[in-house]
This record gives C-alpha cells, structure tokens and sequence, in this order.
C-alpha cells in the first residue's frame, strides 16, 4: 500500500470490478452453496475458499489464464466488499496496475493480492491483509506491518507456456474444462 500520487480513476475499471464481483459471488453460490454479501463478516469463507484453491493447484495445474480469472474475480470481490463498506475508488497506478485507492489517499491492489494468495498460500492470507487495509487507513498510513506492501507482487512470467493438465483437478472442474 502506498499513496496514490499516480493513481487515475478509471471508470471503465470500476464496472470490470463491480461485474468480477458479481461473477465471483455466483460462483462461491455455485460451487460452495454459500451468499458471499459483499460483509466484511464473509471475508473468512474468502480466505478458506482460496485456501481451498491454492493447495488443489499443484494437482490441476491451471493455465495462467484460470488464475487470471479467479484473480480478477476474487481481488474484485475483494475490492468491492472494502468499497462498499469504507469506501474506495477503482483505477490505475504503477503502469495500468488495477488499484483501488482507499482512505486518505492510499492505493492496495487487490487483483495482485489474490494472485499471490492463491501462488504462496496462508503467508498472504486476504482477510488478514484486509484487516490491514482497515487499520492502514485508520492509522492514516502509518502502520509498519503494512509497509511490504507498496507495489503489485511481479506479474507470472510469460516466458513459459503453462503445462496443461493431464486430469483434471480442482481448478478445470471448477471452469469444466
């Protein structure tokens, strides 16, 4: 998190995030039976399912373009509860990094998030990192815990074609793929 000196409104971005949002609310209603409702209270089942994400991975192998999916989803779903809740703003920074900028000016990135939440596991835990957005802005920037988190994590690299799987695990039963 930083400030958001480059930080542009986009919104284009906005309606992108809000329609993620929506898809990843009809897929947790889909696949898991629950209502994710935009509560900071739901935040939890988040975490547990990207838990559940991230160790079927090794197994189903998803291409970077599933992983982009479930990014895009669930960073916006992310987002979107953060913004709905306490405010917020989708747009650009770093580049034409998706960025919600949120109290006193301040910039996460919620997409980059749930990409390293569901590449490292429980060590970029969401809703821990959510909790730190809320006391981020409500200590106006100040709290060093935070401080890791200035920039979106590096972007896959698409240097090496991702392997396809050869059955199909969590992820291609998940897009039945």
């Amino acid at each position: 998190m930083s400030s958001s000196d480059d930080f542009r409104p986009d919104p284009e971005l906005q309606l992108v995030a809000t329609r993620g949002a929506d898809l990843c609310t009809k897929f947790i209603r889909a696949k898991f039976g629950k209502d994710a409702d935009y509560s900071e209270a739901f935040l939890p089942e988040v975490e547990n399912i990207l838990q559940l994400l991230h160790l079927s991975m090794p197994a189903s192998k998803p291409s970077e373009d599933d992983i982009e999916q479930f990014c895009t989803m669930f960073g916006s779903y992310l987002g979107e509860t953060y913004r709905r809740n306490r405010g917020g703003e989708w747009g650009v920074s770093d580049g034409n990094t998706p960025t919600l900028s949120f109290g006193g000016g301040y910039k996460s990135f919620p997409w980059a998030r749930v990409y390293k939440r569901l590449i490292n596991g429980e060590e970029d835990n969401v809703h821990h990192w959510y909790l730190g957005m809320v006391q981020y802005a409500s200590d106006g920037g100040s709290s060093p815990s935070l401080s890791g988190f200035s920039s979106p994590p590096p972007l896959p690299s698409s240097s090496t074609p991702p392997t396809s799987p050869t059955k199909k695990g969590f992820f291609s039963r998940l897009f039945g793929g």
